[in-house]
């Protein structure tokens, strides 16, 4: 059954996202279900696919998809968000995806 959930977004990422550049998201848990529903910044978007996938492998090949120019890019806003987690949460470890249609 599917299910309206709610997935966090760092503000940077909004304008990404809105323009449909950010299609993918990696999260270090499971947020939701492919055909769930969630709203951020206001628009809404469908899970169309739930997946584990390495963050070497996303950074590599998905990066554009993340809403960023470069595996550099990618790797760097990861660094940011991963110290920012590292802080507040502990340790996290970035492998599920989430593609997003909205």
């Amino acid at each position: 059954m599917n299910m309206t959930v709610t997935i966090p977004f760092r503000p940077e990422f909004k304008d990404a996202l809105l323009e449909g550049r950010k299609t993918k998201t990696a999260r270090t848990k499971k947020y939701g279900e492919r055909g769930d529903q969630f709203e951020a910044f206001g628009a809404p978007f469908v899970i169309l696919k739930v997946e584990k996938i390495r963050l070497s492998d996303i950074a590599s090949k998905f990066f554009a998809e993340e809403g960023v120019e470069s595996p550099e890019a990618y790797q760097k806003k990861w660094v940011v968000v991963s110290m920012s987690e590292l802080k507040n949460k502990g340790k996290r470890n970035y492998e599920r995806r989430h593609p997003l249609e909205r």
